[in-house]
């Protein structure tokens, strides 16, 4: 899997992101680093348009639909915001787009989407029961709102959207810091049934085409960039050695992701 961040901003500040006390640098990647990513892993790749930042606040979201609608694209996106005519004709050009929703009630939702717009949110998901954009809702689970997490599942606005369950995790600093918050209290964080750290094979991209050590923390560089000529094997090993990847291999911290 491939990530690249699209964006390095997001409007929302949800109870356990890294944006919640900090903001992003507003920076986004150039439509050539877009066309750079593609050619340098192909088009049978999986393609994950986002990691920490809000992909619909790409300002040529349009230029990058059309490229993007030729290979495995995904975004995620909290649907908090305005959203044009356009932007739901790109949006049935990618592969899949996932609804990141906390709540079917606008207290509840904003318990976690702290800073969202339910109302905003609701509009734009009647708007794509009448699009062919292919849409799967990730339902961020807490302890406040698991009432709500059967009926998320049967909910629908006369159309079937594809449905999955996303636990809380936290940045992996945070997590090394034995960061503690009551909606982890009780919940089942950490899988016994994850051998292995998966992710490390992940290859998560900065706005500006740095390769970035994990998707779990938010723009730790590695040093090197998609202009290198570097193999995915040679940036594993790479990422292997660094104090942080180390650190989070030594307390487990990856069974979270």
């Amino acid at each position: 899997m491939v990530i690249p961040e699209l964006v390095d901003f997001c409007n929302l500040k949800c109870a356990l992101c890294w944006n919640r006390n900090r903001k992003g640098s507003f920076r986004q990647m150039p439509l050539k680093t877009v066309e750079k990513v593609i050619d340098v892993f192909g088009r049978n790749e999986n393609y994950h348009w986002y990691n920490w930042g809000e992909p619909l606040f790409y300002e040529n979201f349009h230029e990058f639909a059309e490229i993007a609608k030729n290979v495995r694209s995904t975004i995620s996106s909290n649907f908090s915001m305005p959203l044009t005519e356009q932007h739901f004709e790109d949006l049935a050009k990618l592969r899949q787009v996932i609804l990141s929703l906390s709540g079917l009630t606008r207290d509840i939702y904003g318990i976690y989407h702290q800073g969202g717009n339910f109302d905003a949110v609701m509009g734009n998901v009647r708007h794509l029961v009448g699009t062919p954009v292919n849409v799967i809702v990730n339902w961020i689970r807490h302890p406040k709102n698991k009432h709500q997490e059967k009926l998320s599942q049967e909910w629908s606005f006369d159309r079937e959207f594809g449905w999955g369950c996303v636990d809380l995790n936290c940045e992996v600093e945070e997590q090394l810091q034995e960061f503690t918050h009551p909606f982890l209290k009780g919940m089942d964080t950490y899988s016994s049934k994850i051998k292995e750290c998966k992710i490390k094979k992940w290859v998560p991209i900065s706005v500006d085409g740095e390769y970035l050590l994990c998707c779990a923390s938010h723009n730790v560089g590695t040093g090197y960039t998609i202009w290198d000529n570097i193999s995915r094997e040679e940036l594993v090993e790479i990422k292997s050695q660094m104090t942080l990847c180390k650190e989070c291999m030594k307390k487990e911290c990856w069974r979270m992701y």
